[in-house]
């Protein structure tokens, strides 16, 4: 998987500290807030990017409605100068790029910085063949090297950059084609109490969104999840939450919210064509955007029964998988993803 990992309250999308103020910065200032915080805008940003009109309603159809709230920029990244040093040992104040074989997905490939370049416009993140050795956590917090196959890129801004809300927005251009599998490029975010691809901290956090204390705060039978770490429940010995100076009773996770996700179906098992003369039964690209939260609703629990309708032609809920034990929501952004190949998307 190629990532560029946005992490909830541990913000992505980071940004380099410049020692010039544009125009949004100043309007950043003028509210009052410091400026190490207004160093997160990047003074390259054009002064249209220093607002937006959103709708922040949180009620169920509510934006139909509801008058449009004036957001005012607090971080933003142009990439327009060459050759940033995004390795953990260079302090990006923003970015770190990872060291990591990402265990957690099974991947092909392992992370390395210098698969990450930026310059131009543009954060590259390039994948090549040829054997790779990252650091592999295991969800005992046990390191090991792996070597595989391939080498890729994925980028962060855990714990360096955190925000409880917002609009997100993020200009990208895919990898490869529409007809050769094997790339899953994304944008995600997740709780700041988990590190992506660190098992020893995701386990029992991610994506565990969850404030009652009962027995599915626990590990339960149609989950492969262990069991929410701290929960509303009391704490359990040896787990005591005030040593973190957190509140006891008040339950915490790392909820995952996926800006989007890109997978070309796989172009084996006897399929044929070629990228313009694809078989009838070749399907196409589609783009996911998902909500992963825990715990997962026992079988049989009837999923939004109310009817919720949502905008697009292959639109939908559901619990994806007891093996994830999350919940999804997804929607293909085109006509049953049918659309017309463009030289880098299909979005």
């Amino acid at each position: 998987m190629t990532y560029i990992a946005l992490v909830i309250c541990a913000g992505l999308l980071a940004l380099h500290v410049a020692a010039t103020t544009g125009p949004c910065t100043q309007q950043l200032l003028d509210t009052g807030t410091s400026s190490n915080l207004a160093a997160n805008i990047d003074p390259d940003s054009p002064a249209t990017a220093c607002s937006m009109a959103v709708c922040t309603s949180t009620e169920l159809g509510g934006c139909a409605s509801a008058a449009k709230e004036n957001l005012i920029l607090v971080m933003s990244d142009e990439f327009n100068k060459d050759g940033r040093g995004l390795a953990v040992y260079q302090n990006d104040p923003l970015w770190t790029a990872e060291n990591l074989y990402y265990q957690p997905t099974s991947d092909m490939e392992v992370y390395t910085a210098q698969q990450v370049a930026t310059g131009g416009g543009s954060l590259e993140i390039t994948i090549n063949k040829g054997v790779g050795q990252g650091i592999s956590q295991a969800p005992d917090g046990s390191s090991t090297s792996v070597a595989m196959p391939f080498v890729s890129g994925m980028v962060s801004s855990w714990n360096k950059f955190c925000f409880t809300g917002g609009y997100l927005e993020v200009s990208a251009v895919m990898p490869g084609d529409d007809f050769y599998s094997g790339f899953w490029p994304a944008t995600w975010m997740m709780g700041n109490l988990g590190r992506a691809g660190y098992m020893a901290s995701t386990g029992g956090m991610w994506p565990y969104s969850y404030d009652v204390c009962d027995a599915a705060a626990g590990k339960v039978d149609w989950s492969s999840l262990p069991g929410q770490r701290f929960s509303a429940c009391p704490d359990t010995a040896g787990n005591n939450q005030t040593r973190y100076g957190w509140p006891a009773g008040v339950g915490r996770g790392a909820p995952e919210v996926d800006l989007f996700e890109m997978s070309v179906p796989s172009s084996v098992n006897g399929l044929k064509g070629t990228p313009t003369a694809h078989d009838s039964d070749y399907s196409l690209p589609y783009v996911s955007q998902t909500l992963q939260m825990a715990p997962l609703q026992p079988p049989g629990t009837a999923f939004m029964a109310s009817g919720v309708n949502y905008p697009g032609p292959w639109a939908g809920a559901g619990a994806w998988g007891p093996w994830r034990g999350a919940m999804g929501m997804g929607s293909c952004l085109v006509d049953h993803c049918n659309c017309t190949w463009k030289a880098g998307s299909c979005l």
